[in-house]
């Protein structure tokens, strides 16, 4: 014990177990001897109120993380108790040991854990920054519904032969109908489900347009949205799962902490080391993420260095790696914008663009056009002429045009026939260039298969 003016100084230590109706409460003292337990209502001025005795000597309050927890904890910190909120998977390996769980149990265990302080407090969000989530859970659970509702129809059909097949999503309800014609029974039925499929959609379209109404007023998101990949569902998501990037001395700890590191077992000899990442963390973000690398990587036709390593990853390790590397880095770069106050960089020296909120559609990204362009000073006599935009030759592919200028890789077979009609409008340089690269063995990176001697191309005649 510490010695203060002659006397031994007490510290004591409390431990909750919350449950919906009812929390056990634990105290103990430096020593790890139970002082005082008792069970009593789940609200944070009683418990204020019956931790009273102990208010002076009190030097950490315990609780697990869950659905109570951001009430109860903040309720606590406003009554002046040094509060923190221990994270789940810590408590449940901690209190593992115990012959028999509850929760009288479970508190004292809490309470041992604060005074050897063998505990990771997890960060508490802001009320505002929670009501924002909820918004997000709410309108993720509508989307999930609705997509129960679609699946059910049309599973349900297929048990009388109906295969609807490829329809989109606004000409669903008609092809149903179409499709169960004449039966009265599956009319009312598939009626009945097609109603409540239009009111789910409905409701998740409102909530996407409230989302995309807080995602177009935030900076932040605008900023984040500036990213080919990123709309506002995940600016947002993302931003209230990080809520202060000050919380991260590193950005590349982003990826840590949303579970998108790979994961490491060792012990004695073995070492568990398979490249499989831990996913730990938000869950949701992580799969947002996903979504955003997979459309910059696949649909986004703008070109970045972001998106140049992304390729370069997918062609040495595979696209499943490569998507999964690219969330990674895609939410250390979002927190670096966040803590430095920049905009996304495609590539050097070349920025995004000054965003700003569409008035049609809040959250959806528009270029300001009333800032000067170039030759805008300029009369229509005194602008330069523009270039005239060069074709390659008929029967010209821009692949076929990348493989002739590499020498790097030898020319497919398929593209043979293509090529050899080509080469005679191409430059003789690129001719010579591309017979010498079809010359040349290709080397394969497949496992199980040796590399193969590439065809032999002649240059026809001049």
């Amino acid at each position: 014990m510490l010695r203060q003016r002659g006397r031994a100084r007490m510290e004591h230590f409390v431990g909750l177990d919350v449950a919906t109706l009812k929390t056990a409460v634990c105290v103990v003292d430096r020593e790890g001897e139970i002082v005082f337990e008792t069970e009593v209502e789940t609200d944070p001025l009683i418990i204020a109120e019956i931790l009273k005795p102990w208010a002076r000597t009190l030097r950490g309050l315990g609780h697990e993380a869950g659905a109570l927890a951001p009430w109860l904890h903040t309720g606590l910190l406003e009554a002046g108790l040094p509060t923190s909120c221990l994270e789940t998977r810590h408590v449940r390996a901690s209190l593992g040991a115990q012959r028999n769980k509850t929760d009288r149990n479970d508190a004292r265990g809490i309470a041992q854990l604060m005074r050897t302080g063998w505990f990771s407090a997890i960060h508490m969000k802001s009320r505002d920054c929670y009501r924002i989530r909820l918004i997000l859970v709410h309108r993720r659970t509508l989307k999930r519904k609705f997509l129960d509702i679609e699946n059910t129809i049309r599973h349900s059909l297929k048990v009388f032969g109906i295969k609807l097949g490829l329809v989109s999503r606004g000409k669903l309800g008609d092809a149903v109908m179409a499709a169960v014609a004449g039966d009265t029974l599956l009319e009312g039925l598939c009626g009945a489900m097609l109603a409540a499929r239009e009111a789910l959609w409905a409701q998740v379209e409102r909530l996407d347009r409230l989302v995309g109404e807080l995602a177009g007023g935030d900076e932040v998101c605008r900023r984040f949205m500036g990213i080919p990949g990123v709309g506002p569902i995940t600016a947002l998501t993302f931003k209230t799962a990080i809520e202060t990037p000050g919380r991260f001395t590193k950005s590349r700890d982003v990826g840590a902490y949303l579970g998108l590191t790979p994961r490491r077992w060792q012990s004695g000899d073995s070492d568990g080391h398979n490249g499989a990442i831990s996913r730990r963390g938000d869950g949701e973000v992580r799969t947002l993420l996903y979504e955003a690398a997979q459309s910059m990587l696949t649909r986004s036709g703008t070109w970045s260095t972001l998106k140049a390593w992304g390729m370069a990853q997918a062609k040495r390790s595979g696209h499943k790696k490569a998507v999964t590397a690219m969330a990674r880095r895609l939410a250390s770069i979002m927190h670096a914008m966040w803590r430095d106050g920049t905009v996304f960089e495609f590539a050097p020296g070349k920025w995004a663009p000054d965003w700003e909120p569409s008035p049609s559609n809040p959250g959806k990204p528009k270029r300001d056009r009333s800032k000067p362009q170039k030759n805008d000073d300029l009369s229509a006599d005194e602008k330069p002429p523009k270039a005239p935009r060069q074709r390659p030759p008929q029967g010209v592919t821009p692949q076929i045009i990348a493989l002739v200028q590499s020498s790097k890789r030898t020319l497919p077979a398929r593209h043979l026939g293509k090529i050899k009609a080509a080469l005679a409008a191409l430059d003789p340089k690129l001719r010579d260039e591309a017979i010498a690269a079809a010359s040349k063995p290709m080397t394969l990176k497949r496992r199980g298969k040796p590399p193969k001697a590439g065809p032999a191309i002649t240059a026809p005649p001049a």
